[in-house]
Protein backbone atom coordinates (compact mmCIF):
# COMPACT_ATOMS: atom_id res chain seq x y z
CA UNK A 1 0.00 0.00 0.00
CA UNK A 2 1.77 3.04 -1.35
CA UNK A 3 1.35 6.50 1.38
CA UNK A 4 1.38 10.09 0.04
CA UNK A 5 2.94 12.22 3.00
CA UNK A 6 2.49 16.17 1.93
CA UNK A 7 4.37 18.95 3.86
CA UNK A 8 2.02 21.57 5.14
CA UNK A 9 3.91 25.15 5.97
CA UNK A 10 1.56 25.88 8.33
CA UNK A 11 0.45 30.17 8.47
CA UNK A 12 2.77 30.30 4.86
CA UNK A 13 0.87 27.62 3.32
CA UNK A 14 0.73 28.54 -0.69
CA UNK A 15 -2.67 26.30 -1.26
CA UNK A 16 -2.96 23.12 -3.29
CA UNK A 17 -3.09 24.78 -6.46
CA UNK A 18 0.20 26.31 -6.02
CA UNK A 19 2.30 22.97 -4.38
CA UNK A 20 2.80 21.16 -1.46
CA UNK A 21 5.93 19.22 -0.72
CA UNK A 22 5.25 15.47 -1.29
CA UNK A 23 7.02 12.30 -1.02
CA UNK A 24 5.76 8.67 -1.85
CA UNK A 25 6.28 5.82 0.59
CA UNK A 26 5.86 2.05 0.38
CA UNK A 27 4.34 -0.81 2.54
CA UNK A 28 7.78 -0.38 4.91
CA UNK A 29 7.76 3.61 5.05
CA UNK A 30 10.60 3.51 2.35
CA UNK A 31 10.23 6.83 0.51
CA UNK A 32 10.43 5.95 -3.70
CA UNK A 33 9.98 9.34 -5.03
CA UNK A 34 9.46 12.84 -4.29
CA UNK A 35 9.14 16.26 -5.50
CA UNK A 36 7.07 19.73 -5.10
CA UNK A 37 4.17 20.98 -6.97
CA UNK A 38 0.37 21.39 -7.46
CA UNK A 39 -2.18 18.45 -6.36
CA UNK A 40 -2.86 17.85 -10.08
CA UNK A 41 1.18 16.16 -10.05
CA UNK A 42 1.18 14.31 -7.21
CA UNK A 43 1.23 10.27 -7.53
CA UNK A 44 -1.62 8.47 -6.82
CA UNK A 45 -1.57 6.67 -3.43
CA UNK A 46 -4.24 4.68 -1.11
CA UNK A 47 -3.18 6.92 2.21
CA UNK A 48 -2.38 10.46 2.72
CA UNK A 49 -0.48 11.65 5.74
CA UNK A 50 -0.29 15.40 6.12
CA UNK A 51 2.85 16.85 8.59
CA UNK A 52 2.53 19.81 9.98
CA UNK A 53 5.79 22.07 10.08
CA UNK A 54 7.58 22.38 12.88
CA UNK A 55 6.90 25.18 15.58
CA UNK A 56 3.48 25.03 14.93
CA UNK A 57 2.31 22.73 17.35
CA UNK A 58 2.30 23.27 21.32
CA UNK A 59 3.09 20.39 23.60
CA UNK A 60 1.98 20.19 26.81
CA UNK A 61 -0.25 18.16 29.59
CA UNK A 62 -3.74 18.24 30.60
CA UNK A 63 -4.91 16.36 33.87
CA UNK A 64 -8.48 14.79 33.37
CA UNK A 65 -10.84 12.40 35.32
CA UNK A 66 -9.64 9.46 35.52
CA UNK A 67 -12.82 7.33 34.96
CA UNK A 68 -13.38 9.55 31.51
CA UNK A 69 -12.60 7.14 28.56
CA UNK A 70 -12.93 9.23 25.28
CA UNK A 71 -12.68 12.73 25.94
CA UNK A 72 -13.19 15.27 22.75
CA UNK A 73 -11.85 18.78 21.87
CA UNK A 74 -14.30 20.63 24.13
CA UNK A 75 -13.39 18.89 27.19
CA UNK A 76 -9.37 19.27 26.66
CA UNK A 77 -9.86 22.74 25.88
CA UNK A 78 -12.21 23.36 28.66
CA UNK A 79 -9.44 21.74 31.09
CA UNK A 80 -6.44 23.74 29.87
CA UNK A 81 -8.54 27.40 29.75
CA UNK A 82 -6.86 28.39 32.72
CA UNK A 83 -3.13 27.96 31.14
CA UNK A 84 -3.96 28.94 27.34
CA UNK A 85 -4.05 33.06 26.36
CA UNK A 86 -6.47 31.71 23.33
CA UNK A 87 -10.05 30.67 23.38
CA UNK A 88 -9.96 26.97 23.38
CA UNK A 89 -12.44 26.30 20.56
CA UNK A 90 -9.74 28.09 18.21
CA UNK A 91 -7.61 25.09 18.83
CA UNK A 92 -7.97 21.03 17.70
CA UNK A 93 -6.18 18.74 20.40
CA UNK A 94 -4.64 15.65 20.24
CA UNK A 95 -4.25 13.48 23.10
CA UNK A 96 -1.33 11.64 24.01
CA UNK A 97 -0.34 8.61 26.51
CA UNK A 98 -0.83 9.02 30.13
CA UNK A 99 2.33 11.26 32.08
CA UNK A 100 1.66 10.07 35.67
CA UNK A 101 -0.50 11.47 38.03
CA UNK A 102 -3.79 11.77 36.40
CA UNK A 103 -1.91 13.98 33.65
CA UNK A 104 -1.98 13.48 29.74
CA UNK A 105 0.50 14.50 27.20
CA UNK A 106 -1.78 16.68 24.74
CA UNK A 107 -0.54 18.54 21.53
CA UNK A 108 -2.98 21.34 19.68
CA UNK A 109 -2.44 23.73 16.99
CA UNK A 110 -4.94 26.30 15.31
CA UNK A 111 -7.75 24.90 13.96
CA UNK A 112 -9.17 27.43 11.26
CA UNK A 113 -6.07 27.15 8.53
CA UNK A 114 -5.61 23.22 8.93
CA UNK A 115 -9.42 23.17 8.75
CA UNK A 116 -8.88 25.01 5.70
CA UNK A 117 -5.82 23.15 4.20
CA UNK A 118 -7.54 19.91 5.12
CA UNK A 119 -10.50 20.74 3.13
CA UNK A 120 -8.93 21.32 -0.06
CA UNK A 121 -7.25 18.76 -0.24
CA UNK A 122 -10.69 16.84 0.20
CA UNK A 123 -12.27 19.09 -2.41
CA UNK A 124 -9.11 17.72 -4.71
CA UNK A 125 -9.90 14.08 -3.67
CA UNK A 126 -7.24 13.76 -1.89
CA UNK A 127 -8.95 12.70 1.76
CA UNK A 128 -6.37 12.86 5.14
CA UNK A 129 -6.05 9.84 7.03
CA UNK A 130 -2.98 11.30 8.98
CA UNK A 131 -2.20 14.34 10.53
CA UNK A 132 0.59 14.29 12.37
CA UNK A 133 3.07 17.26 13.86
CA UNK A 134 6.81 17.12 12.58
CA UNK A 135 8.08 17.34 16.02
CA UNK A 136 6.25 13.53 16.42
CA UNK A 137 8.86 12.03 13.51
CA UNK A 138 12.29 13.06 15.14
CA UNK A 139 13.02 10.02 17.72
CA UNK A 140 13.16 10.18 21.37
CA UNK A 141 16.44 10.63 23.04
CA UNK A 142 17.70 7.97 25.71
CA UNK A 143 17.11 8.85 29.28
CA UNK A 144 19.05 12.14 30.20
CA UNK A 145 20.13 13.08 26.77
CA UNK A 146 18.88 15.67 23.98
CA UNK A 147 18.61 15.22 20.33
CA UNK A 148 18.64 17.96 18.01
CA UNK A 149 18.02 18.11 14.01
CA UNK A 150 17.31 20.83 11.04
CA UNK A 151 14.22 20.74 9.80
CA UNK A 152 13.08 23.33 6.82
CA UNK A 153 12.43 26.46 9.10
CA UNK A 154 13.92 26.13 12.47
CA UNK A 155 16.13 23.95 14.76
CA UNK A 156 14.08 20.36 16.28
CA UNK A 157 14.95 20.16 19.83
CA UNK A 158 13.73 16.63 22.02
CA UNK A 159 14.04 15.34 25.35
CA UNK A 160 13.13 12.17 26.73
CA UNK A 161 9.07 12.07 26.76
CA UNK A 162 6.60 13.77 24.96
CA UNK A 163 8.09 16.93 24.50
CA UNK A 164 9.62 18.86 21.64
CA UNK A 165 10.78 22.38 21.22
CA UNK A 166 10.89 23.77 17.46
CA UNK A 167 13.85 26.92 17.58
CA UNK A 168 14.53 29.54 14.96
CA UNK A 169 17.55 29.30 13.55
CA UNK A 170 18.11 33.32 13.94
CA UNK A 171 21.10 33.09 16.24
CA UNK A 172 20.50 35.77 18.39
CA UNK A 173 16.90 33.81 18.89
CA UNK A 174 18.65 30.26 19.16
CA UNK A 175 21.41 30.47 21.65
CA UNK A 176 19.03 31.71 24.66
CA UNK A 177 16.23 29.36 23.66
CA UNK A 178 19.06 26.60 23.73
CA UNK A 179 20.37 27.72 26.87
CA UNK A 180 17.34 27.80 28.78
CA UNK A 181 15.87 24.55 27.72
CA UNK A 182 19.38 22.92 28.63
CA UNK A 183 19.58 24.05 31.88
CA UNK A 184 22.76 24.88 34.16
CA UNK A 185 24.17 21.43 33.33
CA UNK A 186 23.50 20.83 29.35
CA UNK A 187 22.70 16.82 28.61
CA UNK A 188 24.73 14.47 26.44
CA UNK A 189 23.63 16.34 23.46
CA UNK A 190 23.46 14.26 19.87
CA UNK A 191 23.33 15.95 16.23
CA UNK A 192 21.39 14.33 13.56
CA UNK A 193 23.12 14.82 10.86
CA UNK A 194 26.50 16.46 9.72
CA UNK A 195 28.06 17.55 13.17
CA UNK A 196 29.81 20.33 11.11
CA UNK A 197 26.49 21.70 10.61
CA UNK A 198 25.71 22.26 14.47
CA UNK A 199 26.60 25.51 14.89
CA UNK A 200 27.02 25.85 18.69
CA UNK A 201 29.68 23.04 19.00
CA UNK A 202 31.45 25.32 20.91
CA UNK A 203 29.21 25.75 23.72
CA UNK A 204 27.54 22.35 23.20
CA UNK A 205 29.38 19.79 21.73
CA UNK A 206 27.34 17.01 19.93
CA UNK A 207 28.25 13.01 18.82
CA UNK A 208 26.80 12.48 15.30
CA UNK A 209 23.95 10.44 13.91
CA UNK A 210 22.35 9.41 10.85
CA UNK A 211 20.30 12.42 9.49
CA UNK A 212 16.49 13.39 10.15
CA UNK A 213 14.24 13.70 6.70
CA UNK A 214 10.99 14.03 7.48
CA UNK A 215 10.01 12.34 4.25
CA UNK A 216 10.76 8.79 5.25
CA UNK A 217 11.08 9.45 9.35
CA UNK A 218 8.28 7.31 11.21
CA UNK A 219 6.27 8.84 13.65
CA UNK A 220 7.33 8.33 17.43
CA UNK A 221 4.87 10.30 19.43
CA UNK A 222 1.05 9.26 19.50
CA UNK A 223 -0.17 12.73 18.29
CA UNK A 224 -2.87 12.49 15.36
CA UNK A 225 -5.05 15.38 14.58
CA UNK A 226 -6.81 13.09 12.05
CA UNK A 227 -8.54 11.42 14.88
CA UNK A 228 -11.01 13.85 15.85
CA UNK A 229 -13.40 16.22 13.38
CA UNK A 230 -11.08 15.02 10.72
CA UNK A 231 -11.61 11.20 10.83
CA UNK A 232 -13.12 9.56 8.03
CA UNK A 233 -16.79 8.43 8.84
CA UNK A 234 -17.37 4.36 8.54
CA UNK A 235 -20.34 3.11 6.36
CA UNK A 236 -23.22 2.00 8.75
CA UNK A 237 -22.85 5.22 11.18
CA UNK A 238 -26.24 6.80 9.03
CA UNK A 239 -28.95 4.68 8.49
CA UNK A 240 -32.50 5.49 7.18
CA UNK A 241 -34.74 5.94 9.87
CA UNK A 242 -32.09 8.90 11.56
CA UNK A 243 -31.56 10.46 8.13
CA UNK A 244 -35.45 10.38 7.44
CA UNK A 245 -35.71 12.16 10.89
CA UNK A 246 -33.37 14.79 10.27
CA UNK A 247 -34.98 15.55 7.15
CA UNK A 248 -38.47 16.18 9.47
CA UNK A 249 -37.03 18.10 11.63
CA UNK A 250 -35.03 20.40 9.21
CA UNK A 251 -38.61 21.07 7.39
CA UNK A 252 -39.83 21.72 10.82
CA UNK A 253 -37.06 24.32 11.26
CA UNK A 254 -37.35 25.91 8.18
CA UNK A 255 -41.20 26.56 9.11
CA UNK A 256 -40.34 28.31 11.82
CA UNK A 257 -37.35 30.44 9.85
CA UNK A 258 -40.09 31.47 7.81
CA UNK A 259 -42.86 32.13 10.13
CA UNK A 260 -40.73 34.93 12.28
CA UNK A 261 -38.55 35.87 8.87
CA UNK A 262 -39.41 39.73 10.05
CA UNK A 263 -38.04 38.81 13.26
CA UNK A 264 -34.51 37.16 12.28
CA UNK A 265 -34.23 40.04 10.01
CA UNK A 266 -34.44 42.37 12.63
CA UNK A 267 -32.22 40.25 15.11
CA UNK A 268 -29.52 40.00 12.14
CA UNK A 269 -29.75 43.96 11.72
CA UNK A 270 -28.79 44.19 15.42
CA UNK A 271 -25.69 41.45 15.37
CA UNK A 272 -24.25 43.14 12.30
CA UNK A 273 -24.46 46.59 14.01
CA UNK A 274 -23.38 45.20 17.53
CA UNK A 275 -19.68 42.87 15.43
CA UNK A 276 -19.40 46.38 13.67
CA UNK A 277 -18.71 48.44 17.05
CA UNK A 278 -16.80 45.66 18.89
CA UNK A 279 -14.60 45.20 15.44
CA UNK A 280 -14.06 49.38 15.62
CA UNK A 281 -13.17 48.63 19.57
CA UNK A 282 -10.54 46.16 18.75
CA UNK A 283 -9.32 47.36 15.65
CA UNK A 284 -5.86 48.56 17.26
CA UNK A 285 -4.91 44.62 18.33
CA UNK A 286 -6.49 42.63 15.70
CA UNK A 287 -3.39 41.34 13.35
CA UNK A 288 -0.54 42.09 16.25
CA UNK A 289 -2.21 40.96 19.18
CA UNK A 290 -1.08 44.04 21.35
CA UNK A 291 -3.09 44.69 24.69
CA UNK A 292 -3.96 48.19 25.88
CA UNK A 293 -2.97 48.91 29.96
CA UNK A 294 -5.22 46.90 31.73
CA UNK A 295 -7.81 44.41 31.13
CA UNK A 296 -7.63 40.61 32.09
CA UNK A 297 -5.11 38.58 29.02
CA UNK A 298 -6.64 36.01 28.62
CA UNK A 299 -10.46 37.75 28.11
CA UNK A 300 -9.12 40.54 25.80
CA UNK A 301 -6.79 37.99 23.52
CA UNK A 302 -9.43 35.79 23.29
CA UNK A 303 -11.94 38.75 21.90
CA UNK A 304 -9.48 39.22 19.32
CA UNK A 305 -9.00 35.68 18.44
CA UNK A 306 -13.18 35.39 18.28
CA UNK A 307 -13.23 38.48 15.45
CA UNK A 308 -9.98 36.76 13.36
CA UNK A 309 -11.71 33.39 12.90
CA UNK A 310 -14.49 35.75 11.49
CA UNK A 311 -12.64 37.13 9.24
CA UNK A 312 -11.34 33.07 8.04
CA UNK A 313 -7.96 34.16 9.63
CA UNK A 314 -6.04 31.56 12.27
CA UNK A 315 -6.06 32.63 15.61
CA UNK A 316 -2.87 32.45 16.25
CA UNK A 317 0.25 32.40 13.83
CA UNK A 318 3.87 31.12 13.84
CA UNK A 319 6.65 34.13 13.75
CA UNK A 320 9.12 31.14 12.67
CA UNK A 321 8.76 31.43 9.04
CA UNK A 322 9.65 35.20 9.23
CA UNK A 323 12.55 34.36 11.56
CA UNK A 324 13.30 31.99 8.79
CA UNK A 325 13.00 34.29 5.94
CA UNK A 326 15.04 37.25 7.67
CA UNK A 327 17.92 34.94 8.28
CA UNK A 328 17.62 33.30 5.05
CA UNK A 329 17.57 37.06 3.58
CA UNK A 330 20.69 37.73 5.60
CA UNK A 331 19.51 40.33 8.19
CA UNK A 332 21.82 40.66 10.67
CA UNK A 333 24.09 39.74 12.16
CA UNK A 334 23.05 40.86 15.82
CA UNK A 335 20.27 42.53 16.77
CA UNK A 336 19.62 44.76 19.92
CA UNK A 337 15.71 43.85 19.99
CA UNK A 338 13.43 41.10 18.82
CA UNK A 339 9.57 40.96 18.67
CA UNK A 340 8.16 38.36 17.12
CA UNK A 341 3.97 38.12 17.06
CA UNK A 342 1.16 36.88 14.07
CA UNK A 343 3.57 36.47 11.32
CA UNK A 344 5.68 39.56 12.00
CA UNK A 345 8.91 39.99 13.38
CA UNK A 346 10.23 43.14 14.16
CA UNK A 347 14.36 43.21 14.58
CA UNK A 348 16.66 46.62 15.72
CA UNK A 349 19.61 46.82 14.48
CA UNK A 350 22.84 49.35 14.76
CA UNK A 351 22.25 51.02 11.53
CA UNK A 352 21.19 50.11 8.08
CA UNK A 353 22.31 52.12 4.29
CA UNK A 354 20.05 52.23 1.68
CA UNK A 355 21.83 49.82 -0.34
CA UNK A 356 21.65 47.07 2.23
CA UNK A 357 18.35 47.82 3.12
CA UNK A 358 17.49 47.21 -0.45
CA UNK A 359 19.25 43.84 -0.78
CA UNK A 360 17.40 42.57 2.07
CA UNK A 361 13.70 43.87 0.94
CA UNK A 362 14.34 42.40 -2.54
CA UNK A 363 15.11 38.87 -1.26
CA UNK A 364 12.43 39.06 1.47
CA UNK A 365 10.10 40.12 -1.42
CA UNK A 366 10.74 37.27 -3.48
CA UNK A 367 9.66 34.96 -0.36
CA UNK A 368 5.99 37.22 -0.10
CA UNK A 369 7.57 39.32 3.14
CA UNK A 370 6.86 42.65 2.66
CA UNK A 371 10.15 44.95 4.62
CA UNK A 372 9.71 48.32 5.87
CA UNK A 373 12.09 50.37 8.08
CA UNK A 374 11.69 53.35 10.41
CA UNK A 375 13.49 55.03 13.69
CA UNK A 376 13.42 53.86 16.82
CA UNK A 377 16.12 56.50 19.17
CA UNK A 378 19.48 55.77 17.65
CA UNK A 379 18.42 52.17 16.20
CA UNK A 380 17.08 50.75 12.72
CA UNK A 381 13.90 48.93 13.25
CA UNK A 382 13.12 45.98 10.86
CA UNK A 383 9.37 45.27 10.10
CA UNK A 384 9.01 42.02 8.00
CA UNK A 385 5.32 40.83 7.34
CA UNK A 386 3.87 38.01 5.23
CA UNK A 387 1.60 39.12 1.94
CA UNK A 388 0.92 36.31 -0.04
Amino acid sequence: MKTLRLYWPGSADPGIETGYDWALLDAAARCHDSGYGPASAWPAAERVELILAAGGTLFTEVALPAKLRQPDDKLIGYALEDALATDPSANLYSLGDAAGEGRHAVALTAAAPLRRAVAALKAAGRGVDVIVPEEALLPAPAPGEADVAATRDAWLLRVPGQRALAVPFVPALAEPLFANAFGATPPPLTFCGDVGDWPFAVRWPAAGAPAYDWRSAKPVLPFDFARGEFAPRKRGEWHEPVLRAARWLAIAALACAALSLAELSWLTWQQKSLKSQIAGLASPIVGRQALPPGGTLPALVRSVDRLRLERGDAARLSPLPALAALADAGVGPSFSRVEAGDGRVSVWVASVDAAQFARWRDALATRHYRLQQSQDGGAARLTARWEP
